[in-house]
C-alpha cells in the first residue's frame, strides 16, 4: 500500500507534458526599400539568388513555427540551431558542392508558447557575412545552406517532432 501511495505521490508531482513541437522552417528575405536603419519587412523565399561577392546586399532568414499542443504552457522554451553550407568552386555551377560541417551553432530563448499556441519565431541572427568572405576569398562560393533547428529536449519529454531542417538552394546570378 505504502508503495501504492509513493508511486501515485510521484506520479502527481510530475508536470503536465506540454507537447511543443515544430510545425516548419522556412526562409524570408528582406524585402526591397526603405531608408537604412527602418524597419525592415521580410518575404518568404524558395531560393536565395546571391552572385559570389564579398559584401552582400540582403540576408535571409529562418522563420521557425512552433506550436503547443499540451493543456498548459510551456515556460522557457530554448530552441537550438545549426546553420550548414553546401560549397562548390566559384564559377563552376551545376558540379556537385560539399557539405561543410556547421558554421555557426546558436540559440533562442522564447519565454513562453501559451497552450494551443501557434508561434513564429524568427531567427534574424544567421551570422553569414564572415563565413560567405572567408569561402569567397578561398574560391568557393555554396550553391545552398541548411538549417537544422530543435527544440531543447526536457526530462520526460520525447524526440518526437522537435527536430526539422531545411535547406535554401543559392542561385550565384
Amino acid at each position: 500500500m505504502r508503495f501504492a501511495i509513493f508511486a501515485l505521490s510521484l506520479l502527481l508531482a510530475l508536470p503536465a507534458s506540454a507537447e511543443l513541437v515544430l510545425k516548419s522552417v522556412s526562409w524570408q528575405m528582406t524585402a526591397a526599400g526603405g531608408p537604412p536603419g527602418a524597419h525592415r519587412s521580410f518575404k518568404p523565399i524558395e531560393k536565395w539568388v546571391q552572385p559570389a561577392v564579398a559584401r552582400l546586399a540582403k540576408r535571409p532568414r529562418a522563420l521557425v513555427t512552433v506550436e503547443n499542443r499540451g493543456p498548459s504552457a510551456v515556460d522557457g522554451m530554448v530552441l537550438r540551431y545549426a546553420l550548414s553550407a553546401r560549397l562548390v568552386k566559384a564559377g563552376t555551377e551545376g558540379q556537385p558542392g560539399v557539405w561543410t560541417v556547421p558554421f555557426y551553432l546558436n540559440e533562442r530563448r522564447v519565454p513562453r508558447v501559451r497552450a494551443g499556441q501557434v508561434k513564429e519565431i524568427p531567427l534574424n541572427d544567421l551570422v553569414l557575412d564572415v563565413f560567405l568572405k572567408k569561402v569567397y576569398r578561398a574560391g568557393y562560393w555554396p550553391d545552398a545552406l541548411k538549417i537544422e533547428v530543435m527544440v531543447e529536449p526536457r526530462a520526460g519529454e520525447g524526440l518526437e517532432q522537435r527536430m526539422l531542417e531545411e535547406t535554401l538552394p543559392v542561385v550565384p546570378k
